[in-house]
């Protein structure tokens, strides 16, 4: 019985010692998907960009109350602290902002107090970054509670999206201003008068053996002429 007991105790200790040691699992590395930033379509248009505004006036002015909704301009990451300045309606004055690095600015459209009213075709007329001047067309809103962000293009074209990819429907699209052609005047090469020629009568008497005749003759318009007379006839003169 005692050898039965120790011949276990014996097999367990080997177990213990020469058992094999369990592998460890292997937790996979998840590499995380990089976010793709969208970038404008093959053609796209390009943001304008603004650093200080220095004027708003608004084309036609709708609203009834002199708070009824506000057009401003704000940095197109449109954070709480992003107003380069605004106008309200009825207002013919712009409400000065901050001023901020160059970068690419938004529209943003508000009711206020009241019943907005935007019709396709009426601008913002914005100054900005000493005399630089862009009109800006949103499309038509109505409504008491506007509250619209318009991204804004070099041409004052408006879009949905801040990468200028999806045009706001409904917005007009500004006509690019043409420069006139210069009219060419053409220069006028002015036509010789004609020499007239001396009165051939001059030398009617001339003889065969007066081989030259120096004489003086009139023309039609009574300048004198000096000539030469031979029997073939007047050799032109050398002055008058």
């Amino acid at each position: 019985m005692k050898r039965l007991i120790m011949l276990g105790i014996l097999f367990t200790w080997a177990g213990t010692v020469f058992g094999t040691t369990p592998t460890p699992s292997t937790t996979p590395t998840v590499t995380p998907t990089p976010t793709v930033t969208p970038t404008p379509a093959s053609g796209g248009a390009t943001g304008r960009k603004m650093a200080d505004v220095e004027g708003m006036a608004i084309s036609t002015s709708r609203g009834t109350l002199s708070d009824d909704w506000y057009w401003e301009i704000v940095r197109a990451s449109f954070t709480t602290t992003s107003d380069y300045g605004q106008i309200y309606d009825t207002e013919l004055s712009m409400q000065t902002g901050d001023n901020f690095t160059s970068q690419e600015v938004a529209l943003h459209v508000a009711a206020s107090g009241g019943w907005v009213n935007i019709q396709k075709g009426d601008y913002l007329t914005v100054t900005f970054d000493a005399g630089s001047e862009i009109l800006i067309y949103p499309p038509a809103l109505s409504g008491n509670s506007v509250d619209e962000l318009y991204y804004v293009d070099t041409t004052g074209q408006v879009w949905d999206d801040r990468w200028l990819t999806q045009t706001t429907t409904g917005a007009a699209v500004p006509t690019p201003s043409v420069t006139p052609t210069p009219t060419v005047t053409p220069t006028v090469t002015p036509t010789p008068s004609p020499i007239p020629s001396p009165t051939p009568a001059i030398c009617e008497n001339t003889s065969a053996f007066m081989e030259k005749v120096q004489l003086f003759a009139t023309d039609e318009n009574g300048d004198f002429h000096r000539v030469l007379c031979s029997t073939t006839g007047i050799l032109w003169t050398i002055a008058k």
